[in-house]
């Protein structure tokens, strides 16, 4: 299972501020956050005198009793901050609960909710990636990437951490959560499963739930879960992260296929579905109807439950010159220079992506055999890196080659990247 989260790579590196943020701007933008060492002792001097550090951004989630207070996947925060620097920084700011600690080190209050409100058993803790902390939150110095979570629970060896296995799921409709426990995984029992949004059962003493409904089926599913003490109410398991949703793999592909990524990607935004709860087809031709349904749903245009099954969107198509509708014919393979021109003609459409990068395409070993009519379109393509077919040969565009769904993705994802 793969956890998708808002602090991919991606995202961090684009919050990622080196050197360029003195310290006058970055109490201005953080509410009054002072630098902790001037001079440069632990920065450099700017040209003016001002103390310039170098930023890191960190995950930060806070779990109240019953629902998530606080959430922001990239803070940013100095190199060398602590994670009560960080508390300290988050409080009462864009949506953050106001946060009090005690000597500095120790939560005292968040919100109105204080350490030990429901009793002494209860309290806010403190897990930084997947580990607890045992000192105060003033002796861990954060790195780049970190995740923090606070959370309101139970203590003494009750809190259970779980973990998601859904290895029997699509075979069997059940879902196995356990947490860590002396190094060994004891099943979490008794907690209520929400799996996308929707209350899905109670785990037994296995620690399972079975799902019976149309929620069995491969894909991107959301989950939750809930579990509390029943002397004090404080929560007993961890929740999961609000955004939190695992991908369930289709049978008929493979992990470490080489289309995997895009093909998660594609049903991740909406453009494709399962030929079945269950399977893919990776390897099975593309269609026109397929085609125009993908472009659709690419555009944004709302294509369900027409009839026939493609129908809205062929009128679509045949709407913004995509295609004639003479020209439709359904259950006509699709070939790779085709898929490129309808691709082209939507995304220009579209009026949200770069049309006028192009490359040199007349070097390509199977130049000669591209249709005249997508030449442009394919220049395009090779210049957007949608097409990347370098081989021994040099350039190989494959333009008659019919395309696979695999293929249809990865190329998708091409473009996206």
């Amino acid at each position: 299972m793969k956890r998708i989260s808002k602090i991919a790579a991606v995202a961090l590196a684009a919050m990622l501020l080196v050197g360029v943020i003195g310290a006058l701007a970055l109490a201005e933008e953080s509410g009054g956050y002072e630098p902790y060492k001037e001079n440069g002792e632990n920065g450099e001097n700017g040209e003016n005198g001002e103390v310039i550090f170098e930023m890191i951004a960190v995950s930060l989630r806070i779990e109240g009793i019953f629902e998530n207070l606080y959430y922001n996947a990239a803070v940013v925060i100095r190199e060398g901050d602590t994670v009560a620097d960080l508390l300290e920084a988050v409080s009462g700011i864009d949506g953050a609960p106001e946060i009090t600690l005690a000597d500095g080190a120790y939560i005292e209050e968040i919100g109105d909710l204080a350490q030990e409100d429901n009793g002494e058993l209860a309290g806010w803790f403190c897990r930084i990636n997947d580990e607890g902390t045992s000192g105060g939150l003033d002796e861990y110095i954060l790195s780049l990437g970190d995740e923090i979570v606070i959370y309101y629970g139970i203590a003494f060896g009750l809190m259970q951490y779980p973990v998601a296995d859904f290895a029997k799921f699509l075979s069997e409709g059940v879902i196995r959560f356990t947490s860590v426990a002396d190094d060994t995984m004891e099943p979490v029992v008794g907690a209520f499963v929400y799996m996308d949004g929707a209350l899905a059962g109670r785990t037994d003493l296995d620690g399972e739930i079975t799902v019976v409904d149309e929620s069995v089926r491969a894909g991107f599913h959301a989950l939750q879960i809930a579990r509390h003490h029943a002397g004090t109410g404080a929560p007993t398991v961890l929740r999961f992260a609000p955004d939190y949703r695992v991908f369930v793999p289709f049978l008929d592909t493979s992990a470490d296929a080489w289309y995997t990524v895009a093909v998660e990607f594609c049903v991740d935004i909406g453009l494709f579905v399962g030929v079945s709860a269950t399977n893919f087809a990776p390897t099975r031709l593309m269609t026109t109807e397929q085609l125009i349904m993908v472009l659709a749903r690419f555009a944004g245009v709302d294509v369900e439950d027409a009839d026939p099954w493609y129908a809205a969107a062929l009128d679509w198509a045949v709407a913004s010159g995509i295609i004639g509708r003479g020209q439709f014919e359904p259950e006509t393979n699709v070939t790779r220079e085709r898929f490129i021109y309808m691709f082209y003609l939507a995304a220009a459409i579209s009026g949200e992506y770069d049309m006028t990068v192009r490359a040199d395409i007349t070097h390509a070993f199977d130049y000669d055999g591209i249709s005249e009519e997508y030449l442009d379109a394919i220049s395009w393509a090779v210049g957007s890196g949608i097409i990347q077919g370098v081989s021994e040969d040099g350039l190989v565009i494959n333009p008659g080659d019919f395309v696979t769904r695999a293929m249809a993705c990865q190329m998708i994802w091409n473009y996206y990247q």
